[in-house]
């Protein structure tokens, strides 16, 4: 298994029990790695989170279905220079999210290359897109 951290749960119960946070409001994002990370721990615990932001990753046919019957809204970005995770791989995930029905929306930034990132992060549309959502 790629990702096999489970502290990463550990730490977001704990912070969601010490802190004044909104349990419905909890957001994932990440970029490359952070991106599939994203969709792995959306699909292994669908009950913590209430939007994604992948970044230059995607979910596999597997994990789309759970975030989809989770109803977890996702907004999936490529870069459309990229040749580390390139744009046609992401379609096989997406595509199984969209039959079941998921929210989704998906942005390739034509002129991009892997580092997308420093794109998406720097705008608000990202931010005010997530705050649209919380846990179902």
């Amino acid at each position: 298994m790629l990702y096999n951290y489970p502290d990463f749960i550990k730490i977001l119960d704990s912070v969601l029990q010490t802190f004044n946070a909104d349990k419905n409001r909890v957001y994932l994002t990440g970029a490359s790695i952070g991106g599939f990370g994203t969709c792995y721990f959306a699909s292994t615990y669908p009950d913590k989170f209430a939007a994604l932001l992948p970044v230059v990753g995607y979910p596999s046919v597997e994990q789309a279905e759970a975030i989809a019957k989770a109803d977890i809204p996702v907004w999936i970005f490529s870069g459309g220079r990229d040749s580390a995770v390139e744009t046609k791989y992401f379609y096989a995930g997406m595509n199984r999210m969209d039959e079941l029905g998921a929210t989704i929306r998906f942005t390739t930034e034509q002129d991009m290359f892997h580092d997308v990132w420093n794109r998406v992060y720097a705008g608000d549309d990202v931010y005010n897109w997530l705050l649209r959502y919380r846990k179902r």
